[in-house]
């Protein structure tokens, strides 16, 4: 059984074999699943809260139907029949009594005829899976054995017992993931239990002459909990033919690696599966696993405004892209799913600058800040974000409005389909006004440059390795856009000032907010010179991490997140 689509306040949600679900905290991503266990269980609305109905796609054949279910004649009713199974969580018998002419529908009628509420009211809760942080160390726990020739299996460790075929797999998942293998001890006869070593060596089939040997090695009860999430995750699926799986945080109680292993191993195998899995996580290491995976993914990102969930599909091609961007590749840029969405800063100075005050106003920021190699690459991760569905803004100089072209890209990697008409004229405007600025301004202010080196050196403050670079920034404030970009809006003209802060309004209209002070070292005054950035980006750092964050500073990172978090398509 499938589940083809589901309906939201906001639109219906088409789902494949293989679904993850994504996004920042509380927006909904384990309240998706346990709605649907809802709907599948209940087949009624009786508590969703996101999901208001399920569209499904029930198996042709009867024994997919009613594959691990066992039906026998009702002993009280000889015109009923009962069916046998075990529950969601793999943890107690399912048993229900259906009469005979509705269980000769359910076998007979072809699926396009099927009548639904006939399906929701007997089938589906046979067909599900939910496993979650808890259920699933549950589910491994040792367990009383069954008499499988009179007793339908009632747990997860008794349906294992009754497919033996299925060790090989576990064992081989499990040796991946942490070097040790896992077997079914049923030497006791009593209870079923799992056992995990190094090495089990050659024990003997026959479980009466292994009973001393298999007793020697620990019972996975006595382990750790990672070691039982993962058996439990993988046993279950590779019990849950037909089924729909739903797993919310398969990786829990999961190392980096381990995490990987077990997202790999579920996109490699959910093929052979035969069973739709619908997952929720919150961590990339698992992502990046079922990414590097054989299967196809389908990925949603869930987004929470105004108390209703949104669900918008990542493309393969768009997780491709932003995972294999040279320009991104050293940074963790795929965290960017589980935050409220990404500011794109020009270089990893800006990228430590803004995170940190964002960090220090907000404790834990919701907000991941990353950065694109210089101006001239913000467009390019803006687009990247923007098609992987991470709500996105962008963070640059004042001197970006010096170049048309690297303006015009970077807005329209935040917003293809908005008219930038406004704010090109403004631009355009700004440049015409700048380039009438008088040149005695110009020449004082390398007047006031030429003075502080010479102080420095006189000072010995200042190597002679240093003396040229100085004097080619020196020579870079002959530039009126230079200028403007050490000294932001404050010194400008009125109506130059007025023309700027037209476009500063125009571009934070589509999120590209411009560093209203000119650039980052003017956010927090400094007698350091701005020739030793180094020096200066030390001590600015200090002064945040001391709280001595400027109001202005902390007003324009809080703009900018506001804009990334109310960010929806």
């Amino acid at each position: 059984m499938e589940i083809r689509s589901f309906d939201t306040a906001l639109g219906t949600v088409e789902l494949g074999a293989l679904t993850v679900l994504v996004g920042p905290n509380n927006v909904g991503k384990s309240r998706t699943l346990r709605d649907m266990l809802s709907l599948l269980v209940h087949g009624d609305r009786r508590d969703t809260v996101i999901v208001r109905d399920l569209t499904l796609e029930v198996p042709t054949s009867p024994s997919a139907r009613f594959h691990g279910v066992r039906v026998e004649t009702s002993e009280t009713n000889k015109a009923h029949r009962t069916l046998y199974g075990v529950n969601a969580t793999w943890s107690e018998p399912l048993q229900r009594s259906v009469s005979e002419q509705d269980h000769k529908r359910l076998v007979e009628t072809p699926s396009e005829n099927l009548d639904d509420s006939l399906v929701r009211r007997w089938l589906t809760q046979f067909r599900v899976s939910h496993l979650d942080g808890s259920s699933r160390l549950r589910a491994v726990e040792a367990t009383p054995s069954h008499d499988a020739n009179e007793e339908q299996a009632g747990n997860l460790l008794q349906a294992f017992f009754e497919r033996p075929e299925v060790q090989n797999d576990l064992c081989a998942a499990f040796v991946s993931a942490f070097g040790m293998q896992v077997r079914l001890d049923i030497s006791g006869m009593k209870n079923l239990r799992l056992r995990v070593a190094k090495d089990f060596g050659s024990l003997d089939p026959d479980p009466r002459l292994h009973r001393g040997d298999i007793s020697r090695f620990p019972d996975i009860d006595t382990q750790g909990d990672g070691y039982k999430s993962f058996a439990g995750v993988v046993l279950a699926l590779l019990l849950s033919k037909h089924r729909v799986c739903l797993l919310d945080e398969p990786e829990a109680f999961l190392h980096p690696a381990q995490a990987r292993q077990l997202g790999a191993w579920i996109s490699d195998h959910s093929a052979d599966l035969s069973a739709q899995i619908i997952m929720a996580t919150h961590n990339v290491h698992f992502l990046g696993g079922l990414l590097g995976g054989s299967s196809d993914v389908d990925i949603f990102r869930l987004d929470r405004l105004e108390d209703r969930t949104s669900f918008r599909l990542v493309t393969s091609r768009a997780t491709h892209d932003l995972t294999q961007s040279p320009l991104l590749s050293s940074q963790p840029i795929m965290e960017g799913v589980f935050h409220d969405g990404v500011v794109v800063c020009e270089g990893d100075t800006d990228r430590s600058f803004y995170q940190a005050v964002a960090m220090r106003e907000r404790a834990v920021s919701d907000v991941l800040f990353v950065h694109a190699q210089s101006k001239h690459g913000l467009h390019k991760a803006a687009s990247l974000m923007r098609e992987a569905a991470i709500p996105v803004a962008c963070i640059a100089d004042i001197d970006i409005l010096n170049d048309e072209t690297v303006l015009q890209r970077t807005v329209r990697g935040l917003a293809p389909h908005e008219d930038h008409g406004a704010l090109l004229g403004h631009r355009q405007e700004l440049a015409r006004l700048i380039g009438a600025t008088d040149e005695p301004t110009a020449l004082a202010d390398v007047r006031a440059a030429l003075a502080q080196v010479i102080e420095e050196m006189d000072r010995d403050e200042l190597p002679i390795t240093s003396v040229r670079s100085r004097l080619n920034a020196v020579a870079k404030t002959t530039s009126k856009w230079q200028r403007i970009k050490e000294s932001g809006l404050a010194r400008l003209d009125p109506d130059v000032r007025d023309a700027a802060e037209r476009c500063l309004q125009a571009s934070a209209a589509v999120g590209l907010f411009i560093v209203p002070v000119g650039e980052l070292e003017g956010w927090i005054p400094s007698d350091i010179g701005r020739g030793r950035k180094a020096e200066r980006f030390v001590e600015a750092m200090e002064k945040i991490n001391a709280g001595d964050c400027p109001a202005e500073l902390r007003e324009f990172v809080a703009e900018v997140r506001a804009f990334v978090v109310q960010v929806v398509d």
